[in-house]
C-alpha cells in the first residue's frame, strides 16, 4: 500500500484534473477572449474531444498563434455574425427568410468566403487550419445569387424573380386603389362631420386592414366593417365597404 504521504499529492492532482474538466468554468474562463457571434457559439458547444481530435486543434492553435506572433496578422472575421439563428427559426416554423435575414446570411457567406481566401494565401504555413475549408462546399454562387436579389439596404428587389415582380405590382395597384378610394371618403364633407376629433384625412390601420376613425354616433354614416373602438367608445375604426374588396385581394397576396 501507498503510504499517505504519497497518497495526498495524488489525490490532490486527480482533484484538479476533475476541476480542469469542469466545462462551464472552462467556458467562462475562455469567454472574456471572445470577440465574434460565431466564436461565442464555439465556446458554448465547446466539449471534451479525443487525443487525435485535441491535437489537432491546438495544432491549428499553434498555426494561428505563431503567424500573429511572427506577423501580426489575424483572420478577417469582420461581418462574420452568425446565421443559424434566423436559419433554425425558419427550418422550425417552415417558413422562408425575410429581407433582413437574407441579408445577415449573404454577410456571413462574404466572411465566410474572406478567411477562406485569407486561408488559401497562406496554406503552406497554416495546413491544419486551411484544411478546415477543403470539404466546404462552393458557396459563391449560393452568395451572388443572395446579392443580386437584394438591393443595398437589404431588401428583396422587385425583380427578384418575375413572380415577385408580378405581386409587387398588384400590391401597389392594389395600395393605390384604396388610398385613392379613402382619399375621396375624406374629403366627402358629409362624411367630414363624423370623422373622430383629430382624425382629420388620417388613414389607421387595424389588424392590417385600412380603417377611418369616426365618431361612434355617426359611424352609421359609413357602411363597412368595425375593426376596433376608443376605450371610452366614443370613437370606432371602421373599414369602408368601399375597400373591403380591394383589401382582401391585398391580403391574399
Amino acid at each position: 500500500m501507498q503510504p499517505d504521504s504519497e497518497k495526498r499529492p495524488a489525490e490532490r492532482l486527480a482533484r484538479f484534473a476533475a476541476e480542469a474538466l469542469d466545462w462551464p468554468a472552462v467556458r467562462e474562463v475562455l469567454r472574456r477572449f471572445v470577440v465574434a457571434p460565431l466564436g461565442q457559439r464555439a465556446l458554448d458547444e465547446l466539449a471534451p474531444r479525443t487525443s487525435a481530435e485535441a491535437r489537432l486543434a491546438l495544432e491549428r492553435a499553434r498555426e494561428l498563434h505563431g503567424l500573429l506572433l511572427a506577423e501580426g496578422v489575424e483572420p478577417p472575421l469582420g461581418g462574420a455574425s452568425d446565421p443559424r439563428g434566423v436559419l433554425d427559426r425558419a427550418e422550425e416554423f417552415q417558413r422562408t427568410l425575410d429581407g433582413d435575414e437574407l441579408a445577415q446570411v449573404t454577410r456571413f457567406l462574404h466572411a465566410l468566403e474572406d478567411v477562406y481566401v485569407w486561408l488559401a494565401a497562406r496554406r503552406a504555413r497554416l495546413p491544419q487550419a486551411s484544411a478546415l475549408f477543403v470539404r466546404l462546399p462552393d458557396l459563391v454562387p449560393l452568395r451572388e445569387e443572395l446579392e443580386a436579389a437584394l438591393d443595398p439596404k437589404g431588401r428583396v428587389r422587385d425583380d427578384a424573380s418575375p413572380q415577385l415582380a408580378r405581386l409587387r405590382v398588384g400590391i401597389a395597384s392594389l395600395e393605390q386603389a384604396i388610398t385613392r378610394t379613402l382619399q375621396a371618403l375624406l374629403r366627402d364633407r358629409e362624411l367630414q362631420r363624423a370623422v373622430a376629433e383629430g382624425h382629420a384625412g388620417r388613414v389607421h390601420r387595424r389588424g392590417g386592414r385600412p380603417v377611418l376613425a369616426l365618431r361612434a354616433q355617426y359611424a352609421a354614416r359609413v357602411p363597412g366593417i368595425v375593426h376596433d373602438r376608443s376605450q371610452t367608445g366614443e370613437t370606432v375604426f371602421v373599414e369602408p365597404e368601399a375597400v373591403v374588396k380591394h383589401a382582401n385581394a391585398l391580403s391574399e397576396l
